[in-house]
């Protein structure tokens, strides 16, 4: 909390407190909120390799540029559960959360490396015995990191699903992401696919959106692909000769919403509170989009998602406040078996979308603390906004007038505070009845905008004839009052 305070006088007599105007301000400064990333989102990998569960792409929008493996305040909880429900080593380990047994720190081998998603790790020296949580799991040097070894045939089974989740929590606030990691059979090595970060994980549904992913650097030689295509893939036609040199790439996009999970009930959730177990069902799940296809939407593409390596929407295509999955699957020609069936790698990154506009309020201008209809230019006033409001706070507002039909704002960035206090509005035009517009832009933490508008007359000054009237007006309603 800050306090701003100002002393105005006149430098002769700026000595005499008597002759001084004071006023302050208090400015509540709040941190913003961090947020969450698991680098690499949801995506496949293959049996009886390691991967890492790696959350150092998490933001502090307070210090961008600070990484998180030089910040002592960043913590970080890991957990994993099966998409029924169930604690994902179960099978292995003694317990019955979702919570991940506290790893110890990796041993590692300084000359041994593996990559995952675009990104160097040193390969862990995982201890060979059963249901010791070392043998599964361990935590990386680097804060935010757990590598996982798949390379054991008693957890993490091929074919499967698991839904990891990290909270972090920095000074006192928290954030989640979550990213569901398929594991395939051993015999597959499919290419590994990274969607390029995004910016925020908070999109505005009423802007345009666009979303990017590739293979990752180190697969593109082992597929023989030095240089990757960057939006179409010519599909071949009848007779087209297939240079192998050059293997096939296709890339589909798929676009999934988060809905309610039809397996989560009350009931079963309460039965296991009172049971002292937890419940760990999902309370949503993601589903394909019936909508947000080619087929049935292609008004809402502006790039084809099913040929190019970048997903473009136009904008009011995604719903306000809800959270939406985008999956990249890129599928390229074996490059060691090329008669087999093609291999296919996938990610996926989810967003959630702002909230809608804050609800209306209305908008209202006074004069000596007393809501005027009309006032003279000479008269300091007050714009007043209330009741607008939104999950998305804080809100900010954009006072303004309209003239000769273009906005003018009252300052050039919108305030945090509901009300204006100003001398700047113009008077209105006789044309007009005096009437002057006066409008207000309510934003959100996320900048989606709600507009209001009022009209106020503003009489213009007196002219020489229209002083010389009042003047002999109120003489004669003087000398009426009193003839002597």
């Amino acid at each position: 909390k800050y306090i701003f305070s100002c002393q105005v006088g006149y430098e002769e007599s700026f000595d005499d407190p008597d002759s001084l105007t004071f006023d302050s301000v208090e400015v509540n400064v709040e941190k913003s909120p961090i947020r969450a990333s698991i680098r690499g989102g949801s995506r496949s990998v293959s049996e009886l390799h390691y991967f890492a569960i790696d959350a150092t792409d998490s933001v502090d929008p307070d210090f961008p540029d600070k990484p998180i493996e030089e910040s002592p305040n960043w913590f970080f909880n890991f957990t994993c559960i099966t998409p029924d429900g169930r604690p994902c080593f179960e099978e292995v380990l003694p317990y019955t959360t979702a919570q991940l047994p506290q790893p110890a720190n990796c041993d590692l081998d300084m000359e041994e490396t593996f990559q995952d998603v675009g990104k160097t790790y040193f390969v862990p020296l995982f201890p060979n015995a059963a249901g010791v949580p070392g043998t599964y799991i361990c935590k990386y040097y680097v804060p935010g990191v757990v590598i996982f070894n798949t390379r054991r045939e008693d957890a993490l089974f091929g074919g499967s699903e698991y839904i990891f989740s990290v909270t972090t929590e920095a000074d006192g606030r928290n954030a989640t992401a979550t990213a569901v990691i398929t594991i395939l059979e051993a015999a597959v090595s499919p290419p590994q696919v990274v969607i390029d970060p995004l910016t925020d994980s908070t999109v505005v549904a009423t802007q345009a959106f666009r979303i990017s992913g590739q293979i990752a650097d180190q697969d593109k030689a082992r597929f023989n692909l030095t240089s990757e295509p960057d939006s179409s893939i010519r599909r071949l036609q009848a007779g087209d000769e297939i240079d192998k040199s050059k293997p096939e790439v296709v890339y589909n996009w798929t676009i999934f919403q988060e809905v309610p999970n039809p397996k989560w009930n009350l009931a079963d959730k309460a039965a296991a509170e009172k049971a002292g177990k937890e419940y760990l069902v999902p309370r949503s799940m993601f589903l394909m989009s019936d909508e947000l296809t080619p087929a049935r939407s292609p008004d809402a593409f502006a790039s084809d998602p099913t040929n190019s390596r970048s997903l473009s929407l136009v904008p009011d295509v995604l719903g306000p406040d809800a959270r939406y999955s985008f999956r990249l699957c890129v599928t390229v020609s074996n490059p060691y078996f090329p008669d087999r069936a093609p291999l296919t790698g996938c990610a996926q990154v989810s967003v959630q979308t702002a909230g809608p506009p804050p609800t209306m309020g209305s908008l209202a201008l006074f004069v000596d603390e007393q809501e005027a209809a009309d006032s003279s230019i000479y008269d300091s006033k007050t714009i007043v906004a209330t009741d607008f409001s939104s999950s998305d706070t804080p809100l900010t507002y954009q006072f303004g007038f309209i003239r000769g039909g273009q906005k003018v704002n009252l300052r050039s960035n919108p305030i945090a505070s509901p009300t204006q206090r100003t001398d700047a509005l113009p008077a209105g035009n006789a044309d007009d009845d005096y009437l002057v517009r006066i409008f207000v832009e309510v934003y959100t933490f996320y900048g989606v905008m709600t507009y209001a508008e009022t009209t106020h007359k503003i009489y213009p000054p007196p002219t020489n004839e229209e002083k010389r009237i009042l003047f002999n007006e109120l003489l004669a309603e003087a000398g009426n009052r009193d003839p002597e």
